[in-house]
Formats: C-alpha cells, structure tokens, sequence
C-alpha cells in the first residue's frame, strides 16, 4: 500500500518541510499531489494549508470522527480538529517510548 493510498482525511501527519516542519496535523482532505491540512491553532480550517504529499510524514494515528464529517462534506471547525489532535498525540508518544 502506497503512502497516497493511505492519505485520507483524518490521518494525523507530521510536517517534514516548510515554517510547520516538525509540526502534527489533521488531514481534511486528499488530492493527490496534494493534501489539504490543518492543526486548528497556527493553520485554521479555512483556508486549510495545501501541501505535497512529498513533503509529509504518515503516522498511525487517525481521526474517525473527522474522517465521517469529511465523507458527509463537513469542513470540521477549529476546535474539534484540536480536540482529535489532542487525543491523538498521547497515542503517538506511546508508540515512540515502545520502540
């Protein structure tokens, strides 16, 4: 499975370039060359920020409730794509102290 195939709304990726390197966000939407983010605090849901697939990293973790709300064609606001990053972020430090 490629890493377009897997880049979907909902996706917690983190910045590998750019002023947002090293930063995690919130995919909201995918068209591949392009992903479509936002991390609710720096870089809000309107305009989310356009940026090369190439030029992020994939994580595990993954927002089922951003997912739905992107499939029913809801832009999520501000404050439930920080509340989904929050919950997510815990699961990612785990995995790294695992390894």
């Amino acid at each position: 499975m490629s890493k377009t195939d897997r880049l979907m709304a909902g996706r917690v990726v983190i910045s590998r370039s750019g002023h947002d390197a090293g930063r995690y966000l919130m995919v909201l939407r995918a068209e591949p060359p392009w992903v479509y983010l936002s991390d609710g605090i720096h870089r809000r849901e309107s305009p989310p920020k356009k940026k090369k697939i190439l030029h992020v990293r994939l994580t595990n973790a993954f927002s089922s409730l951003i997912a739905e709300l992107a499939s029913e064609g809801i832009l999520p606001e501000d404050e439930v794509i920080r509340e989904e990053l929050e919950k997510a972020l815990p699961q990612l430090h785990e995995k790294n102290k695992e390894c």
